[in-house]
């Protein structure tokens, strides 16, 4: 608030607690002269401090109505939208998340949390040209990645491979242990020339693929906030 404002706030309050200390102070009986000098004393005070009130807002109301004047050549950019870094995108649980899709998918009630990490109704794919969803916010999907790191689970076993691109080339070691080509392995007598083998293979392409998960939950699961967290993740 502003400073002037407030004092002169405290000082009407002061007036106003004076007039009704002088009524306390009369009762039943009809004011004195002195009493009535200070009572009038007060109400005028009070109104020229009413008039100082109203001035100093006015003045604080102009000062938030000057437009912003800005130099030639000058440029406005907006920024990220800082609610995008929450972790949460402002659910308060899983089960709030989920409550969310479902207005919004069975309802067409729109929730604007949902529009961070929201895929459009309609784009073209490869599999589907009518598709889309929302993404778990990452705070809800850490707890689901972390099931995949675990020690009984598959991807600790696999070997990493970055790529560029959606797809990766390698070579297919086609020798089988039955067949009469590829790498070999002799016995060799002493001072034997070795046989030469060469390896038989080819190249393979692997177009990788998103891997979804899709979770029914019934309205009294996702009811629950604690139960359905635990469920999904």
């Amino acid at each position: 608030m502003n400073k002037r404002l407030q004092a002169l706030m405290q000082r009407r309050a002061q007036a106003v607690a004076a007039m009704a200390k002088i009524h306390t102070e009369a009762g039943d009986a009809a004011l004195t002269a002195e009493q009535t000098a200070a009572f009038d004393a007060h109400q005028a005070e009070i109104a020229a401090l009413d008039a100082d009130i109203a001035r100093v807002k006015a003045a604080m109301e102009a000062e938030r109505s000057v437009s912003l004047v800005l130099p030639d050549n000058t440029r406005i950019e907006t920024g990220r939208d800082l609610r995008a870094n929450d972790p949460t995108h402002g659910f308060t649980s899983m089960a709030d998340f989920v409550r969310a899709v479902q207005a919004q998918q069975i309802r067409g009630e729109t929730d604007e949390r949902l529009r961070f990490g929201a895929a459009a109704t309609t784009y073209g794919n490869e599999g589907s040209l009518a598709d889309g969803g929302f993404l778990v916010p990452p705070e809800y999907s850490r707890e689901v990645w972390q099931h995949s790191l675990e020690e009984d689970a598959f991807l600790p076993m696999c070997d990493g491979q970055p790529i560029s691109g959606n797809t990766m080339s390698y070579p297919k070691d086609e020798t089988t242990p039955w067949g009469t080509d590829g790498i070999r392995a002799y016995w060799e007598n002493e001072a034997a020339q070795a046989t030469q083998t060469k390896p038989k293979g080819e190249v393979n392409t692997l177009r990788l693929k998103r891997l979804t998960a899709l979770i029914p939950v019934t309205d009294e699961l996702q009811a629950d906030g604690v139960a359905v967290g635990a469920y999904v993740a």
